[in-house]
């Protein structure tokens, strides 16, 4: 959710599609559609250069800061989702992007994200043909395009502002009406209601400003009344997927837009009577344990590039696996048996690295939670591309791993769970998505609002909503009484 707007990954599996459906979304995937796609593509490209040493016209130092942009946005997002921290830490980040004609280019200089933005609006809209649900998240990613395309106008001076600020809200019609468990596993927040403010902002010399805020109790009730205040009048009964079009604009400088939108913020908190005690900055976090993060950046995450490449496992990474492995019957079935596949595969798939991504963020956020590991010291990287020897620092890799993965299997074993960008991750053995692990590749849980027929909430042709007994179809519509036969 940070940046030009969220960028979630929706993993197909995750929903029964037609075989239509599925084809196309296929033919979509290969040619790297979600922004998490992207990543394993340019994780794949790093690899090969580590490799080979050289890849013609490949900007090294621009696909490695991407891959750590990414790296730590999910970190952030990750964060925020501790159901036991969350509510006391938020989000407050701000980025500057190059925009080159109609399009802002990402941190590696050359990708679009106007490109990843559009491919994002329709693969939802392809995932919608199949599971109404989507059906928001795809007017959301429609709304996210267009606002980004208004934050370019602006930029290349053809708009009468130089500011311009948006907020994007929780789903509450789509959580009231699916539950928040399907909502929260796609990166939204519905425990602490969190929304979050975008602000961008021209600078003079043709870059883009962005800032990210998250607010949490928010709704457009109360949001609606600041923007009124601030200028902007939204309907009441606007749905919230629409509110990225409500816009507050003016012409103003850099440090004074970075006021207004944290105005914002506090005055929000002051409307609803929220007053939040001992908040902590998620980006300070970050920046009080960079040396985990770098540490986990180039041992594990880099580890996965080498391993895309040379479609082996790297000995960190085996490490890892095994490791988790060792936790029994206290890790879900399913994942000890995705652990057990990639340790025998003598090729590692896609699935086999959205597996080990997982694990790495897992850890990641574990051994930030903890701070467990307080003598290590911000490594010196020296010129790239020299990211791809190991750092010397007062531990060895092997003692940085030992208290990495003693730390994640403490987190297994407490049973504590994370999101970001689309992706759950929990690898407890009771937890109600792990007892299923097709919830997140391919299936559904019987507790779940879903059976081997799909969805137990759907709509008629009219569009009215129905609710069938699990595992039982119903001939009609109980409201018009159409014909609902599949």
């Amino acid at each position: 959710m940070i940046g030009l707007g969220p960028l979630f990954l929706y993993e197909k599996e995750g929903i029964f599609l037609s075989v239509d459906t599925a084809e196309r979304i296929t033919q979509f995937t290969e040619w790297q559609t979600a922004e998490y796609a992207l990543s394993l593509n340019r994780l794949r490209k790093v690899g090969e250069f580590a490799l080979a040493s050289v890849i013609n016209g490949f900007n090294i130092e621009g696909q490695v800061a991407q891959l750590r942009a990414e790296f730590d946005t999910s970190l952030a997002e990750m964060l925020k989702s501790d159901q036991e921290h969350g509510a006391n830490q938020e989000i407050t980040r701000y980025e500057t992007y190059r925009v080159c004609q109609d399009d802002v280019l990402a941190h590696d200089g050359t990708s679009s994200i106007i490109g990843m933005l559009e491919n994002g609006f329709k693969f939802s809209s392809l995932l919608s043909e199949q599971d109404n649900r989507m059906l928001t998240q795809a007017n959301r990613d429609k709304q996210d395009l267009l606002n980004a395309k208004e934050v370019v106008a602006m930029v290349n001076q053809n708009r009468s502002y130089n500011t311009r600020v948006v907020v994007s809200l929780l789903p509450e019609e789509a959580v009231a009406r699916d539950g928040e468990e399907y909502w929260k596993n796609l990166g939204y927040f519905p425990k602490t209601k969190t929304a979050f403010l975008q602000m961008y902002h021209a600078t003079p010399n043709g870059d883009l400003l962005t800032g990210t805020l998250s607010l949490d109790f928010a709704d457009k009730k109360s949001m609606g009344r600041l923007w009124s205040q601030l200028g902007c009048d939204v309907p009441a009964d606007e749905s919230t997927d629409n509110w990225l079009g409500y816009a507050l604009t003016g012409t103003m400088t850099k440090d004074d837009a970075v006021k207004f939108v944290q105005d914002i913020r506090n005055d929000h908190n002051k409307l609803i009577g929220h007053a939040p005690k001992n908040m902590t900055s998620i980006e300070q976090v970050l920046d009080d344990n960079v040396d985990i993060v770098n540490r986990s950046f180039n041992d594990l995450h880099l580890s996965l590039a080498d391993t895309l490449v040379q479609s082996q496992l790297t000995d960190n990474l085996r490490y890892l696996l095994n490791r988790f492995l060792s936790l029994g019957n206290k890790i879900d079935e399913s994942f000890r048996t995705g652990i057990s596949n990639v340790l025998k595969n003598t090729y590692i798939t896609n699935e086999d690295a959205r597996l080990i991504y997982k694990l790495i963020m897992y850890t990641t956020v574990e051994m930030i939670r903890e701070s467990q590991v307080k003598n290590l010291i911000t490594p010196d990287y020296g010129p790239r591309p020299e990211y791809v020897q190991y750092i010397k620092n007062k531990i060895t890799v092997d003692e940085f791993l030992n208290n990495a993965v003693n730390t994640a299997l403490k987190g297994v074993e407490e049973k504590r769970s994370y999101g970001a960008c689309g992706t759950k991750f929990n690898f407890s053995s009771d937890n109600e998505s792990a007892k299923n692990p097709q919830l997140e590749f391919g299936g559904k849980s019987e507790k779940s609002e879903e059976d081997k027929y799909g969805s137990l909430k759907f709509q008629c042709k009219k569009g009215h909503w129905n609710k069938r007994p699990r595992n039982k179809l119903i001939p009609k519509c109980k409201t018009c009484g159409d014909n609902v036969k599949c």
